[in-house]
């Protein structure tokens, strides 16, 4: 074995792989050593380790056979620190056993000694009578008699341990390499013992004196293998913190049986016998010790391995992902303790491009969530029973406590596509259900968890249509939207999770097959006064007074998503919420006296009310009317508002419920009114076609007047002008074309301009509360207010524009953190919806990857990151500002900012075109990065720069700049860019043309030294006829480097 593991570190690879092979073969038969595991276990782990080795094959051998070694280990389910109690009680027991052995031994002594002195008495009387010769032969005689009964003792120990050794060969499954080793085993205990009770003391003595060797001896390792079960044992009960505390000093546990040898209180037996007996424990327990040890190296090692693993699930290397994955799973299953984050990578390998590592990932959550693993939990069929469903829902719902949101966006993308290839069990959908069903008619926390699981799980796997929500929308009213009595507060989580599902429940709209034209088909609407509409307002007004309610905000955005999705008349239910809320803020009028201006006058409640919604009684009436228009207001609500003083978390809340409304409107009128627009218009020209009575330009015409019936034009927008198109003979084009304008005409000149509506009076209270920050202090009104003024500003070019600055400047100056990474998204929004707008504003944007905060730096490299690749922002030389990142303190921006600049690489010149003002950037000394980040970052970014075209014109400009540049730094920089790039000859050919731009640059050491190894490097590849030359240029440098030096001392002296 020493000789195999040594070609572990075979030079050649292939010896490697198959030494690696045979390793694990005999890991998987159960021949390998305990004395090998964690010496076998440190070959393998570590960057030194087999794992890391350049031989693919070799790696994965090395896999294989470290995980074959945990299911062979029975404490690889243990921590290092609940091993290290078993090792520490165990010890602690040996401790008393080996005290126990010395005070008996004592005894023993004391009591030999006694009976020698009665014997020699009794002897010396004795010795009168006999004849000399005599006493000579009984004397010989005994001395043979104890010789032989030591002979016999010995082959009886022997045997003891033999037949222990094969007991625990039969127990554990597992065969012995060392043939020599196994003996037939002839006696059992009891003869042992009886064997034994003539042992001496000076036999004890030499057992005792060979305890170096018991750690060593096969005997003794599989004698500690044997008790380690009971071990394991303890160790869960230690976990548990329930773990008995047992006296050592009146018993000592045998660790093979368990049995109390009451030394002192055994009469019964001999001393001799007992004495046997405890030495015999003793060495076991010393055995059990040293096996004990080893496995916590052992399973140190493992930890080190889980570490390797998470690191190959990022390998480029398809059988090294592949074999991690297969480790995570076998150990998941094992009860290995600390793969929470590896499984969490292990998931993310969904969105990998390769198919091979998709369908592993797939294979292992099913393994891990989806499948039991008894047979009996399938039925003939192959679905799953009812325990097994129900062991599948446990531990999904185990799984969705644990998760982060990256993870339930992972098992969702895998639950999607078992569905999809017919590998998902009907059985479970029907089951989750139940168990939701179940959960949610209990009050305990652990069933209110366990129903929001469920709606998460269920959220997964529910499919959009109008037959998904008939079939379940009133399970999810009863169990999700209604507390199961009035003494129970309404669980707004769950009611968020439940307006989730209802989102996915939504029918997606369809395209007629014909073209882009919308379906004919009427879109599924609820009436306003349904029962989900009802108990939805009573849940968002009940709740927006509860301070204890924190997750009111992003309940309210699902459930206004919902009603916005859902009703036929969302906007008179927004108003209902509007004119609500601002009651509930009024109420706080008489209990909070002082007005947050003093110099303004607190307005009549009834007053606010009338000036911010106008009753909306004719809603049924109003089925032409536009959505904007039934809210009405009037603009001095702005200043009756400020002149109210509200406890912050309301008037944030009420902040948010503002911003989040506007979007959803816009969404809206964008989407489902322009849809409907669009199928009513389909509906009045298939009628025309059919009837062929009218020509193109009066179906154009009567689409128009469709619409002017469908929608109340407040603003005279005129439509009898000819249109030029129509002369063009583009009138098709132009009548598609004509619901979005008028869309796009409300959204602009009505929506927040229009002084009728309530959203242009909350606009200017809005902007308010964000332009006065010190009277607004509060961090959540801040926050609400300017996540609301972003989505107000979406609506329209003329709202944005004014209200840039503001929003840049809270983006800066901020107090808050948190108010300037929302704000970095919600501009990049911005810069998408409003590119033109945006672009001016664009190196403050950039400005924010310096910022102090590393959230509101991770925001805008991803905000930045998402425009740039996606060709909404320019790339310019301020990109540079996005290479300080590669080198920031905060590991997972350099992960982002490498991820980022690898996928820009792979469109076209990008990255090309703008390293040349990267480089100048970065070694500005005044706005640049110290000299040992920006060799860092350009070690990174120029190898990414792979096309030899591209790499000589980089050549070339690095050239030229050593005209341009005055620093030392400077040249040093640009010396160290060329060094950092692979020269082929037609490069050196572009060097050798521009020596004189940095031959006087020479006198720099590191510049020299830069040149001296770009030479060194290519002629290692040069071929023999370019030789020459190229030490010409060696020559030429070396001369002007002299010159550059005698001329640099020259200047230095003068």
């Amino acid at each position: 074995m020493d000789l195999l593991q040594e070609h572990i570190h075979d030079v050649n690879g292939y010896v490697r792989a198959k030494a690696l092979q045979i390793w694990h073969n005999i890991v998987v038969l159960g021949g390998l050593p305990v004395s090998r595991q964690s010496k076998l276990a440190a070959l393998l782990v570590g960057n030194l380790g087999a794992m890391m080795d350049v031989s693919a094959s070799a790696r994965k051998n090395a896999c294989k056979t470290l995980t074959a070694m945990i299911l062979q280990c029975p404490a690889a389910k243990l921590t290092t620190n609940e091993l290290q109690q078993v090792v520490n009680k165990e010890t602690k027991r040996l401790e008393s056993l080996e005290e126990l052995l010395i005070r008996h031994k004592t005894v023993s002594k004391r009591k030999t000694k006694l009976g020698t002195l009665d014997e020699n008495e009794t002897a010396t009387k004795d010795d009168n009578n006999d004849d000399n010769n005599n006493g000579t032969n009984t004397q010989k005689s005994l001395a043979k008699k104890k010789k032989s009964k030591r002979r016999n003792s010995k082959e009886s120990i022997a045997a003891s341990e033999d037949s222990g050794r094969k007991r625990l060969f039969r127990r554990r499954g597992r065969r012995s390499i060392d043939s020599e080793d196994e003996e037939q085993a002839t006696d059992d205990d009891d003869e042992e013992e009886e064997d034994e009770e003539e042992k001496s003391d000076d036999e004890v003595d030499i057992d005792n004196s060979n305890d170096a060797n018991v750690t060593l001896c096969p005997t003794a390792e599989l004698d500690a293998a044997a008790a380690l079960e009971a071990a394991i044992h303890s160790a869960a009960a230690v976990a548990a913190g329930s773990v008995n505390n047992l006296s050592t000093e009146n018993n000592c546990i045998g660790i093979r049986g368990g049995n109390d040898l009451m030394i002192e209180s055994s009469p019964l037996r001999s001393a001799s016998v007992a004495q046997t007996q405890l030495t015999a424990d003793v060495i076991r327990q010393r055995a059990c010790v040293a096996y004990l040890l080893e496995t916590s190296s052992f399973i140190l090692h493992i930890q080190t391995a889980i570490k390797d693993f998470q690191s190959m699930l990022s390998s480029k290397t398809i059988s090294d992902v592949i074999e991690a994955i297969e480790f995570f799973v076998i150990a998941k299953q094992a009860g290995v303790k600390g793969l929470e984050n590896g499984i969490r990578l292990l998931l993310t390998l969904i969105w990998s491009q390769e198919e091979t590592i998709k369908k592993a990932v797939i294979e292992a959550c099913q393994k891990l969530y989806l499948q039991p693993d008894s047979e009996e939990h399938f039925k003939s069929d192959g679905t799953l029973t009812v325990e097994g469903a129900d062991l599948v829902a446990t531990n999904l719902s185990n799984f969705i406590r644990d998760s982060e949101i990256g993870d339930l966006v992972s098992m969702e993308r895998i639950i999607q596509q078992l569905i999809a290839s017919n590998h998902f069990d009907s059985t479970l959908i029907d089951h989750l259900w139940q168990r939701f069903i179940q959960s949610a008619s209990r009050t305990d926390k652990d069933s209110s968890d366990d129903a929001k699981s469920m709606l998460l799980i269920i959220k997964m796997i529910v499919k959009s249509g109008a037959k998904e929500i008939n079939r379940h929308l009133d399970t999810l009213i009863r169990h999700g939207l209604e507390p199961l009595d009035s003494s129970c507060p309404i669980d707004l989580e769950r009611v968020k999770f439940t307006c989730e599902v209802l989102g996915r429940m939504v029918p997606s709209t369809k395209s007629d097959k014909s073209g882009d034209k919308s379906s004919l088909l009427k879109p599924f609407r609820l009436p306003t006064n349904h029962v989900l509409f009802t108990r939805l307002k009573t849940i968002l007004i009940s709740t927006v007074s509860q301070s204890n309610q924190v997750l009111w905000v992003p309940m309210m955005e699902q459930a206004i998503s919902i009603i916005y999705d859902l009703a036929e008349a969302p906007d008179s239910i927004m108003c209902y919420l509007l004119r609500s809320t601002a009651e509930k803020l009024m109420q706080f009028k008489s209990v909070l006296p002082n007005p947050v201006n003093s110099n303004e006058t607190a307005v009549d409640n009834n007053q606010i009310l009338d000036k911010l919604v106008q009753s909306d009684d004719d809603n049924d009436e109003q089925e032409n009317v536009p959505p904007s228009s039934q809210m009405k207001s009037d603009p001095d609500v702005t200043s009756s508002l400020i002149s109210v003083n509200v406890p912050a978390f309301l008037l944030s809340r009420f902040l948010a419920l503002i911003g989040h409304i506007t979007l959803k409107q816009l969404v809206f009128m964008e989407s489902a009114v322009l849809t409907e627009l669009k199928r009513r218009a389909l509906i009045q020209e298939d009628r025309d076609s059919k009837r062929k009575s009218k020509s193109r330009k009066n179906i154009r015409q009567s689409r128009m007047s469709m619409m002017e019936n469908s929608v109340n034009v407040s603003s005279g927008i005129t439509t009898g002008q000819p249109n030029v198109d129509e002369e063009s003979g583009l009138v098709g084009v132009a009548a598609d074309d004509t619901e979005a304008d008028y869309i796009r005409h409300i959204c602009d000149h009505e929506l927040l301009k229009s002084p009728d509506l309530v959203l242009n009076p909350l606009l200017n209270f809005v902007t308010y509360v964000c332009s006065h920050p010190s009277r607004f202090a509060d961090e959540t009104v801040q926050a609400s207010a300017s996540l609301g003024l972003a989505k107000m500003m979406l609506v329209n070019a003329e709202v944005c524009e004014p209200r840039l600055q503001l929003l840049f400047t809270m983006a800066e100056r901020s107090q808050s953190e948190i108010v300037r990474a929302n704000l970095i998204v919600a501009l990049g929004d911005l810069c998408r919806r409003f590119p033109n707008l945006i672009e001016p504003w664009t190196p403050n944007l950039y400005a924010r990857l310096r910022d102090t905060s590393a959230k509101v730096r991770t925001n805008a490299l991803n905000t930045l990151s998402h425009l740039i690749l996606n060709d909404m922002v320019k790339v310019k030389g301020q990109i540079s500002e996005m290479t300080v990142c590669l080198v920031d303190e905060i590991d997972r921006l350099n992960i982002l900012a490498r991820r980022f600049f690898h996928e820009l690489s792979q469109k076209g010149n990008s990255l090309y075109n703008v390293v040349p003002d990267i480089i100048s950037r970065l070694s500005d000394p005044n706005i640049g990065v110290s000299e040992e980040h920006f060799r860092s970052i350009m070690e990174f970014l120029i190898p990414l720069i792979v096309k030899e075209r591209l790499c000589e014109t980089l050549v070339e400009k690095l050239c030229a700049r050593f005209r341009t540049t005055t620093l030392e730094r400077q040249w040093r920089d640009l010396a160290f860019c060329l060094n950092a790039m692979p020269f082929s000859d037609r490069m050196m050919r572009v060097l050798y043309e521009n020596l004189p731009a940095f031959a006087d640059k020479l006198c720099v050491q590191e510049v020299y030294a830069a040149f001296d190894s770009i030479i060194l490097n290519v002629k290692k590849l040069i071929k023999p006829d370019n030789m020459a030359r190229l030490e010409e240029f060696e020559t030429k440098v070396k001369e002007m480097f002299f010159v550059s030096v005698n001329i640099y001392c020259s200047k230095l002296m003068e």
